[in-house]
């Protein structure tokens, strides 16, 4: 009798040894995934700020003073 409920103290011990790491290994995906996720979006800002050049005004597409102050 005794080693019936040693035996499935031991079992039920792995179950939850078990269960602990599985949470643990989805908790741990989770965090890179969210990880991932805030990244992403930073380092796409960080490539177009460095690909972009620096622009200032287009002096051609700025509208021209006219003489007769009519547009």
């Amino acid at each position: 009798m005794a080693d019936k409920q040693h035996d499935e103290h031991t079992r039920q011990a792995q179950l939850r040894h078990l269960e602990e790491d599985r949470r643990t290994r989805k908790a741990t995906e989770d965090l890179r995934r969210q990880q991932q996720e805030r990244q992403a979006p930073d380092e796409e800002c960080q490539t177009q700020t460095q690909t972009r050049p620096a622009e200032g005004p287009n002096y051609a597409e700025l509208p021209r003073p006219s003489y007769t102050r009519i547009r």
